[in-house]
């Protein structure tokens, strides 16, 4: 037996298990985006959410805390408007939201600090970045010991301050969005070789 394709079976299982409950509360048979999100979430391998839902359930409530806070805080301001003293809240509140991750009380197996950031990021969508390893490397937000073999990011939530002062003085210039600027420099190759400069 393969223990961890076994232990895959079995997170993969939740979210099946999580689909049908679902499935068990829809009062009809049409199909919606949530359903194909649902199938993409069980199919779709390590990424996948895997927490029960009663579980999710429990957890979700501190997670809108967080964001009504920031709401309350920043409403629907702009990155580029906030004062640096105003940045350095935002800054604040979001590494607390995306260390939620990591919190035994209420992370979410499979909705790792880089996801949090998205989700974020469509809520607050001119004041949030989303937080990506390409963007963090290609803005040089990261040296390379911040990075494992793969390139992948070790602690997202500690890189949180330098990325959204990057968005912060890019964003005042005017000349792009925060789409934009997130595009461009998603799209780029990885600038591993600037890891070990400084700005």
């Amino acid at each position: 037996m393969d223990k961890g394709s076994e232990r895959r079976w079995e997170n993969l299982n939740v979210a099946l298990e999580n689909y049908r409950l679902y499935l068990g509360r829809k009062s009809d048979d049409v199909l919606t985006l949530i359903d194909l999100l649902h199938i993409s979430n069980f199919k779709g391998g390590n990424a996948s959410i895997t927490e029960p839902e009663a579980e999710i359930a429990r957890k979700l409530p501190e997670y809108e805390r967080r964001m009504d806070a920031i709401r309350n805080e920043f409403g629907t301001m702009g990155l580029a408007n906030l004062s640096n003293q105003q940045r350095a809240s935002l800054v604040k509140m979001v590494k607390k939201t995306l260390e939620l991750s990591s919190n035994e009380q209420f992370c979410i197996r499979g909705f790792g600090p880089s996801y949090l950031s998205a989700l974020l990021h469509a809520h607050f969508p001119d004041l949030i970045p989303i937080i990506d390893r390409r963007i963090l490397i290609n803005t040089r937000r990261v040296k390379r010991k911040d990075v494992n073999s793969q390139l992948q990011v070790k602690s997202i939530p500690d890189h949180v301050g330098p990325l959204i002062s990057w968005f912060h003085d890019a964003l005042q210039s005017g000349q792009a969005s925060m789409r934009d600027l997130d595009r461009a420099q998603f799209i780029k190759p990885l600038d591993v070789a600037g890891l070990d400069e400084s700005d």
